[in-house]
Order: structure tokens, then sequence, then C-alpha cells
């Protein structure tokens, strides 16, 4: 009997039991002799604690769907998940994605030197490019939405037709950037230096450009509707035809700013600086002039103002011909 209790204790620990092994062991045992050689080599049949906690631990560790993580909304805001829906990003190495600019969707390149490379139309929805160098590098085409990429480096860069969406460009530095006909609605670029840069036909409805520095930006017919553009800097820029509904310019520097035939109903352009601003054919209509400062700005006959035309003369604004 107390062979068999040793027995029994013996299998519990290894946690497993196979029947054809117990019938023959009873009938080796017989309940009184103990052949330690049978025992050895029935333990070699069955597996050990510690070897299938290193199996599980293994298979845990390989690569799998769940591990992946891609671009998806849940609800209420698009996010980075893997099968699981846990947020977090693809470890990818540079060499790889450059083979195929495609696996480039939630990457992990934050601080990543792509300098001059070129990224014609490759899919980084979702990565976080977050203090990148993508100076001079080709992102026409590309697939960013919701790219990170505050405080990175894209000066010189060619982003023409390229689907940004909702991306955060925070402090970035896109100065003399190609941003036209790019979809940058609901975008931050915020703190954003885009001086001279192109951003002809570009979408930034809804778009965070609250203090941006835009000095010399060409914006001719861009979409604007409802921007956050309070105290940007917009001075000598060109926009031409520009739609600008709805937007915020509170103490924006417009400062001899080209806004002819530009649209600026019910904007806000409190305390804005609009001297020497071209605003032959602009519309005004329903938008609040208050406090702006208005020396030496051009009107015509086709400019719609909020105010009659001894009001304008009296904040020093100047009528010229279309």
């Amino acid at each position: 009997m107390k062979k068999l209790i040793i027995f029994t204790a013996f299998l519990a620990l290894n946690g497993a039991v196979f029947a054809n092994e117990m019938e023959n062991l009873k009938l080796e045992l017989n309940f009184t002799d103990f052949d330690i050689t049978k025992m050895q080599d029935i333990k070699m049949t069955i597996p050990s604690v510690s070897q299938a906690i290193n199996e599980k631990n293994f298979n845990k560790n390989q690569t799998t769907t769940e591990d992946v993580y891609q671009l998806k909304w849940l609800g209420r805001r698009w996010e980075c998940v893997n099968a699981e829906e846990e947020k977090g990003y693809n470890k990818i190495a540079v060499k790889d994605f450059l083979a195929d600019t495609q696996k480039g969707e939630c990457a992990d390149f934050r601080g990543i030197d792509l300098k001059g490379i070129n990224l014609e139309k490759a899919n980084l929805n979702g990565a976080d490019l977050s203090g990148a160098n993508l100076s001079g590098a080709n992102l026409s085409g590309a697939h960013m939405i919701i790219a990170q990429l505050s405080k990175s480096n894209l000066e010189n860069v060619d982003l023409r037709k390229a689907d940004m969406y909702k991306s955060n460009l925070k402090e970035a530095d896109l100065k003399k950037a190609d941003l036209s006909e790019t979809y940058l609605n609901g975008a931050d670029l915020s703190e954003a230096d885009l001086s001279e840069a192109n951003l002809i036909k570009t979408s930034l409805s809804e778009a965070n450009l609250s203090s941006a520095k835009l000095h010399k930006a060409q914006l001719y017919k861009a979409d604007l509707s409802f921007a956050d553009m309070k105290k940007i800097n917009l001075n000598e820029a060109n926009l031409e035809e520009a739609y600008l509904g709805g937007v915020n310019l509170y103490e924006a520097n417009l400062e001899n700013a080209i806004l002819k035939k530009a649209s600026l109903n019910w904007a806000d352009l409190s305390k804005a600086n609009l001297i020497k601003t071209d605003l032959r054919g602009t519309n005004f209509f329903q938008a609040k002039l208050d406090e702006a400062e208005l020396n030496y700005a051009e009107y015509s006959d086709t400019t719609t103002l909020p105010f009659n035309e001894e009001e304008a003369k009296k904040r020093g604004m100047i009528k010229v011909s279309n």
C-alpha cells in the first residue's frame, strides 16, 4: 500500500495518467514488488510540469494575428489595436518597410531617419513618426490617417494628395513643404511651421492651426472652414478664393495677406491684424471684426463688409477698383 501511495503522488506531480500504462503497472507491481526501472520508463512518456510550462511560454512568444496592430474605429475614435483590441504599435525593421511600403500601418517609427526617401503612396495609417526626419522625402499620395508626426522634420517634403485625416502635426517643421490638394481635415497643426508651404486647394476643414506659422504660404482655393486659427501668422500669405467660413482668427496676423474673393462668412476676426490686406471681393457676411486693425486694408465694391463705408473709412480702409 505504501508503494501505491508513492506512485499516486508521482502521477499527481506530473499531471497526466495514461490508462494503458496504469494497467501494465498494476500487473507488474501486483501490489507487492516495486520495479524502479519500470517507473522510469513510464516517466519518459509523461511530460513534466516544467516542460509543459516551457512549451506554453514558447507558443506565447510566437507572432500571431493577435500581435498585429491595425487602425480600427472603436465607436468614437480611431486606434491602433490588435485582435483583442489592445492598443499598441508594430515593431517593423526599416529595411523591411522600405522593401514593402504597404507594411507601415501602425508602425513604431519614432525618431526614424527617412530623409529624401521615396515613400510614394506608402501605407502609414496610424503610424507613430513623432520626431522623425522625413525632410525632402516623397510622400505624395501616402495614406497617413491618424498618423503621429508631432515635432517631426518635414521640411521640403512632397505630400501632394496625401490622406492625413486627423493626423497629429503639432510643432512639426513643414517649411516649404508641398501639401497641395492634401486632405488634412481635423488635423492638429498647432504651432507647426508652414512658412512658404504650398497648400493650394488643400482641405483643412476643422483643423487646428492655432499659433501656426504660415508666412508667405500659398493657400489659393484652400478649404479652411471651421478651422481653429487663433493667433496664427499668415503674414504675406496668399488666401485668394480660399473658403474660411466659420473660422476662428482671433488675434491672427494677416498683415499684407491676400484675401481677394475669399469667403469669411461667420468668421471671428476679433483683434486680428488686417493691415494692408487685399480684401477685394472678400465676403465678410456676419463676420466679427471687433477691434481688428484695418488700416490701409483695400476693399472694393464687391467686398461684403459687416459695416457701412463710413465705418470702413473711419477704420482706415481704402476703397479701390476690382
